[in-house]
């Protein structure tokens, strides 16, 4: 993407910011003639701006910015000047090219410049410089509701379209445009452009205008070019600020050269030196044995050959030049190792294997025995030379051996077992291994224990026996690879030594439930599901995973919301459920509805292997709520729950459930696994913490179970399928449907009372509920005395 207003050109460039323009206002140049004429005779357009200029976001505190910015416009009559503007920011967060930004309430513009120049790593000055050359704003302001603050930068506002809203307001385009730069210069996307080799740049946008090729020199040329992809022709440059007569002339980078050398000094760039001679970021002086690593005017003492030579590798040798030039330098007491800090940023980083790489933390420094604040300050430009690699993790190697270690906790030292080891010790990706020197290695506790790659399969050669290994220190066997699988562990087993595999306890088998945080989960094809509130039916207790295996597991976040765990087996696409200890077949989708509580269920799919690992199967699913015969066997049996059953005593107690006077004939092992009690059902049930009666196929709640009765307790699924209608406070009296008779249940016997008066007088002076139920449940009730 090429940015933005992509040339002075559009930013008023090509006809009016110069000072021979004085009547357009905002233009830049056009209100104030800058301090001192830069010397275009030294504008080099393949090197416009070093790199150590560019990215150094060092050179400004926001109070500096905001003294600059007053005396560029001291007071702006009838608009806005930038040392005023204010604007509420929003926060953002960080990312590969920036830190996060912490918006806040009525911004300066300076503090908004100033941030942002933190979080991004742009010179402020580069941000300054950007400002003016684009909207003039610098120096001559604009009323508040301008569109120049909108596009301040000029960013995202191409040659051939409009400006792209979503970038419009000061603080959005000076973050933007920030990003971008380094966007740019890092993120590799950006190739036409490239540092080091010829690539053909136009003088215009009209390619009539015609182009060369340059051989550009750094990233922050390059950037430059991607922000504003002309170069100056020579009558741009001999016009100087002003315009020239040429219609071929750009005047974007040419103005931001101009700009910036007049107000801030060398931008580093240009074909001349720096004016002591030095343009490496290593010197020595003659005759000396010293090697300096040289930043701005600082220069730190190289404190070893073994770092000078890593140092050269990429940044060449040490310069040769005069002992005055080296004591033109200060010396920093902080010396050049391979553990330097990025310009006078927070980021301090490692030389190793030829690039530089992020400490996460000033605690990584100190495994290298030294701390943040002791880190040199190297110029970005020099560690721009060695690429950025992947930030600094918790593993090492050291240069006398290949072993990796992974650091626990900056104390403790453990030898990881393989590569795979090292990706799960790191949330599942491969970790950049650096060089630790063995001296500092051995200021660690080196553990004697190999460390396995948690959440991973291991066995031993002298045996088949699979384990599952469980954070460090412990290891659960595992009846066939497809089971970890569930979970999301790889298949592949790697063999370990008996010595390796010794550590780590034993504990219980692995099986479909596990635990994650105080979370219990059912594993499914990869991925953890919670189980919620369904039953578990006699599964293998949940396996407690340690954080780091937890770490590497794929979560779902819908709790399961069925009555029990429904699972289909892959190999033959059955549906199984779990019921005492076995997998019950659960024959098709109503009866499936049936076993969840009338609603279809949520089945999990899982290999064949792994379901009969875990439970041996059983006969067909037995359904709470109905009523069985077993082959060869009178006896109907109502179910209760998956566990329990009981013997009907008669048919029309089957009325008073509601339900229908046919069983399910089925083999005895399917009945198995609900024991039976030994009892007749009765008239009185509990669902939850609720008694009723049941009593004409509904079920009425009931206050207190009359004495000598005990309920018998229905499933959650029995309980949600019948019907339940009124309540009974008191006593309880019952009759035979279709006859008048009323009997009181107590003691567990029906006594009949043989008079209304009686009846009242039982029930306080009134005529009380009476419930009417099936005359063979009343018959086979034991009989007491009557009233």
């Amino acid at each position: 993407m090429l940015r933005t207003a992509i040339v002075a050109v559009l930013s008023f460039a090509l006809a009016a910011v110069m000072l021979v323009a004085p009547s357009v206002p905002g233009v830049p140049g056009a209100d104030e003639e800058p301090a001192a004429a830069a010397d275009l005779s030294k504008f080099d357009p393949s090197n416009i701006i070093s790199d150590a200029v560019f990215f150094n976001s060092g050179t400004m505190t926001q109070g500096q910015i905001q003294n600059f910015l007053a005396s560029k416009a001291a007071s702006c009559s009838g608009v806005t000047c930038i040392k005023d503007y204010r604007q509420t920011t929003t926060s953002r967060a960080a990312d590969s090219y920036c830190k996060a930004y912490t918006g806040a309430s009525n911004e300066l513009a300076s503090a908004i410049i100033y941030k942002v120049s933190q979080a991004c790593g742009i010179n402020p000055r580069v941000l300054i410089t950007t400002l003016q050359k684009e909207q003039g704003l610098i120096t001559s302001g604009a009323s508040t509701s301008s569109a120049r603050w909108k596009i301040a930068m000029g960013y995202a506002c191409p040659d051939t379209a409009a400006c792209d809203t979503r970038y419009y307001g000061f603080a959005n385009q000076v973050y933007s445009a920030a990003r971008q730069f380094k966007v740019y210069a890092y993120s590799g996307y950006f190739t036409w452009f490239p540092v080091g080799k010829a690539s053909s740049v136009q003088y215009h946008p009209n390619a009539a205008c015609g182009s060369s090729r340059l051989t550009i020199k750094n990233k922050a040329t390059a950037a430059l070019y991607y922000y504003t992809p002309y170069q100056p022709n020579a009558a741009a440059l001999a016009a100087g600020y002003g315009a020239s007569s040429n219609s071929c002339a750009a005047y974007g980078n040419r103005n931001f050269y101009n700009y910036f050398t007049d107000w801030f000094g060398s931008t580093g760039g240009g074909n001349s030196s720096s004016g002591n001679g030095v343009t490496s970021h290593l010197i020595q002086a003659t005759g000396q044995n010293e090697v300096y690593l040289v930043n701005g005017k600082t220069k730190f003492h190289v404190d070893s050959k073994a770092n000078y030579d890593v140092l050269k590798s990429k940044l060449g040798a040490a310069q040769k030049v005069s002992v005055a030039t080296v004591n033109g330098y200060t010396t920093s007491t902080k010396k050049a190792t391979l553990v330097l800090r990025n310009g006078t940023g927070d980021d301090v980083v490692l030389i190793d294997n030829g690039q530089y790489h992020r400490f996460t933390s000033c605690a990584q420094v100190a495994l290298w025995g030294t701390s943040c604040a002791n880190a040199a300050n190297a110029a970005p430009a020099a560690l721009a030379k060695f690429g950025k690699g992947a930030d600094v993790a918790p593993f090492v190697r050291t240069p006398s051996s290949s072993n990796v270690y992974w650091i626990k906790g900056n104390t403790t030292a453990y030898w990881t077992k393989n590569s795979q080891a090292n990706s799960a010790l790191n949330g599942g990706k491969a970790p950049y291994v650096a060089t630790l020197p063995d001296a500092r290695l051995k200021k660690l506790t080196v553990s004697s224990q190999r460390v396995l790659a948690p959440h991973s399969l291991v066995k031993t050669s002298g045996s088949s026996q699979l384990w599952y290994v469980n954070g460090l220190g412990s290891r659960h066997r595992v009846a066939h690879a497809s089971v970890a699988a569930e979970h999301g562990a790889s298949t592949t087993v790697t063999t370990v030594s008996d010595a390796e595999l010794k550590p780590y306890k034993a504990g219980a088998n692995l099986g479909l439930l596990v635990g994650c945080g105080g979370t219990e989960y059912v594993g499914s094809r990869g991925t953890l599901v919670p189980v919620g509130s369904a039953a578990k039916g006699g599964l293998p207790s949940a396996v407690t995973l340690d954080g780091l295996n937890c770490a590497l597991t794929k979560k779902d976040t819908k709790k399961l919301t069925t009555a029990t765990v429904f699972v289909q087996d892959t190999s033959n696409n059955r549906v199984y459920v779990p019921q005492s200890g076995q997998w019950r077949w659960s024959r098709n989708a109503d009866m499936h509805a049936t076993l969840n509580n009338g609603s279809a269920p949520r089945v999990l799919k899982v290999a064949g292997t792994t379901r009969t690992s875990v439970l041996a199967t059983g006969p067909t699913a037995i359904v709470p709520g109905n009523l069985y015969k077993q082959d060869g066997d009178s006896i109907v049996y109502l179910v209760t729950d998956a566990k329990t059953r009981y013997r009907l005593p008669v048919w029309g107690m089957a009325n008073d459930y509601g339900l229908a006077r046919t069983s399910h004939l089925v083999a005895p092992s399917t009945l198995s696994a609900a024991s039976y009690t030994k009892k007749d059902a009765g008239l009185f049930v509990r669902c939850g913490s609720t008694n009723y009666i049941m009593n004409g196929g509904k079920a009425t709640k009931v206050q207190k179970v009359p004495a000598g009765f005990t309920p018998i307790t229905l499933s959650s699924g029995f309980c949600s399928s019948i019907t339940t209608s009124g309540s009974v406070s008191g006593r309880v009296f019952v009759k035979a449907s279709g006859t008048g008779k009323v009997y009181e249940l107590v003691n567990g016997k029906a006594r009949w009372i043989t008079t209304r008066a009686k009846l009242e007088k039982l029930n306080g002076g009134s005529w009380p509920t009476v419930l009417s139920i099936h005359a063979d449940s009343l018959r086979v009730m034991p009989k007491g005395p009557n009233y």
